[in-house]
């Protein structure tokens, strides 16, 4: 099997995904106390708010198939290579919180349809702890892109919004 190429920047294909699903996770967090209070009406037996869980469960699952397609084109497309610094702590917390957001986008949605598809409470609780530390690491992950651009400038940012 030939060897994943290396390119200078992300694909536009890369991008796009990167950005939608970021997009996703975000609508889905600021809107989603609807749900929450669904998710104990149903637990508690109690009807369901009318119109409560909008569209929650489907961003929810486009942004578990978007990560998996965002897996299949970065193995088939390769991604750059990471910038590697005189500061290897910084380079070991950037290539866990890639692999951690990556895992995470995808946890997150499965707990999801396991407590409101399964009615497993248990999950329900894991989908929020798991929610929020998505949504800091995502946080983190941010500012130290505009810490790489504005302080650092050594152009990582350029990798994810022009591409190649």
């Amino acid at each position: 099997m030939a060897a994943t190429p290396s390119p200078r920047a992300y694909s536009k294909v890369q991008i796009g995904l990167h950005w939608l699903i970021a997009l996703l996770i975000g609508l889905n967090y600021i809107f989603s106390e609807s749900i929450e209070e669904a998710f104990r009406a149903v637990m508690s037996g109690a009807p369901v708010p009318e119109g409560a869980p909008g569209l929650h469960a489907p961003i929810g699952i486009a942004v578990l198939v978007l990560t998996l397609i965002r897996l299949v084109v970065r193995r088939v497309q390769g991604v750059p290579p990471p910038l590697v610094s005189d500061k290897p702590l910084m380079d070991k917390l950037g290539q866990w919180a890639h692999s951690a957001l990556y895992g995470l986008a995808i946890l997150v949605p499965l707990l999801g349809m396991m407590a409101w598809g399964g009615g497993i409470g248990i999950a329900g609780g894991a989908h929020g702890l798991a929610v929020n530390l998505l949504v800091a690491i995502a946080f983190v992950h941010a500012a130290a892109a505009i810490f790489h651009q504005y302080v650092l400038r050594d152009g990582m940012l350029n990798r994810i919004t022009r591409g190649n």
